[in-house]
């Protein structure tokens, strides 16, 4: 086999492996992400999506669900769940009480 098409042939494994990496740990953030339910603990959570990427004090914006206003305003923390190789990321606030209260989805155009 020649030198140029073996590399050729490395370069098509890696963009394969990286797609299907991408694919996968998205694939998880995002079945992770739709079973989060409000009152989970962080340990669920952490069960569910896995370890953060990024733990915050407060919360990034105004807590909402999905998008809808809720009652608590005040997030202790929050999670955050980055996309690997896409513009998107995942929220999860936690309350006073260490119980989720919101969540949001990020998705840049």
């Amino acid at each position: 086999m020649s030198k140029k098409k073996t590399v050729s042939l490395v370069i098509f494994a890696i963009i394969l492996l990286a797609g299907f990496i991408t694919s996968w740990k998205n694939m998880n953030y995002s079945d992770g992400f739709e079973s989060i339910g409000k009152g989970m603990t962080e340990e669920q959570v952490t069960d569910a999506m896995g370890k953060s990427d990024l733990r915050r004090l407060g919360c990034r914006d105004t807590p909402t669900w999905q998008g809808d206003k809720i009652q608590e305003d005040h997030c202790g923390f929050e999670l955050q769940y980055n996309a690997f190789l896409l513009p998107k990321f995942w929220t999860i606030g936690f309350g006073k009480d260490g119980a989720v209260i919101s969540k949001y989805e990020y998705v840049s155009p």
